[in-house]
């Protein structure tokens, strides 16, 4: 989540839906780099909006409200 750990508890709903709950993260502060902690809570934020996902080998989506919020893909080598 870019400074603290995080956990978290999710439920599968129907073939693509999906319930992320229980967000748990450490408390710690970072002031580098500058908007981490801001980034932080916005993901954490999305996360725990999420409804639905679409996963592809190579890609993860996550939506809320049919719109992507969050999207993974593999870290290049």
């Amino acid at each position: 989540s870019g400074c603290n750990r995080f956990t978290a508890s999710y439920t599968r709903r129907s073939d693509d839906g999906l319930q992320v709950s229980q967000i748990l993260s450490t408390r710690m502060y970072c002031a580098h780099p500058q908007g981490v902690m801001q980034q932080e809570a916005r993901y954490l934020h999305l996360l725990q909006s999420v409804d639905a996902y679409h996963a592809e080998p190579d890609r993860l989506d996550l939506y809320a409200d049919d719109k992507i919020v969050l999207s993974f893909t593999p870290a290049e080598d």
